[in-house]
């Protein structure tokens, strides 16, 4: 998938004016030096401008099961995340970006991809009884490629070790407009895994908390 021209795109754990959508950042940890190594290879070279962020926060509270960083940008067409971890996506793992175009935290966007590369689309809207999904939104437009860190490794791309994942996410597919100056979404980033057979999220932020992304 070829990455157009990248712009930054912060986001804030809580900005000026902002509340009640937010909270505290997740723990950071300090990239490993594979995970270092890796983004300095020519295919991710236009990521290295943006900070690399961590997926440490739990519904638990606990730590997470396995690092997984993230770096997000923009472009004047789309959103574009990169998930990078030198710990494999195994059978029946997978990530996901959400994203909460609205800001009021009503609902929001799944865009996910599987350890086997298949893209999982759905919306997910607040009930009484709490987040319904609708898998009806097929994510039109929307592209995720999941690749292994070098060529030489046998076995389906990030299950037999370091990997990265790119998002690449038209504000078309999720907005009726691109996002203004000024404007803020609520987005968040997470990591499924599995535990003796339970699933284990690890988060940007901890449900329902989301950040904030200022569109400049």
């Amino acid at each position: 998938m070829n990455t157009p021209p990248l712009l930054s795109l912060s986001l804030k754990a809580e900005p000026s004016g902002a509340s009640g959508a937010s909270g505290a950042a997740a723990g950071e940890r300090a990239p490993s030096e594979t995970i270092v190594a890796l983004l300095e290879e020519a295919r991710l070279v236009a990521w290295r401008p943006f900070p690399l962020l961590f997926l440490g926060a739990t519904l638990s509270g606990n730590p997470p099961p396995t690092a997984t960083w993230l770096k997000a940008a923009r472009s004047a067409e789309a959103l574009h995340f990169l998930f990078i971890s030198e710990e494999p996506l195994r059978s029946g793992e997978g990530i996901a970006v959400l994203i909460d175009p609205v800001g009021d935290g009503e609902g929001y966007y799944e865009i996910g991809l599987s350890s086997a590369g298949f893209l999982q689309c759905a919306i997910l809207r607040r009930s009484r009884s709490g987040l319904k999904r609708d898998a009806r939104w097929t994510g039109d437009g929307v592209h995720a490629v999941l690749e292994a860190a070098s060529a030489a490794e046998n076995g389906a791309a990030g299950e037999t070790g370091s990997w990265s994942a790119v998002f690449s996410i038209p504000y078309r597919a999720i907005a009726d407009h691109a996002p203004r100056p000024g404007e803020m979404w609520l987005i968040n980033a997470q990591r499924l895994h599995l535990q003796s057979g339970m699933p284990v999220r690890s988060l940007l932020e901890r449900l329902p908390r989301f950040r904030w992304a200022l569109f400049a």
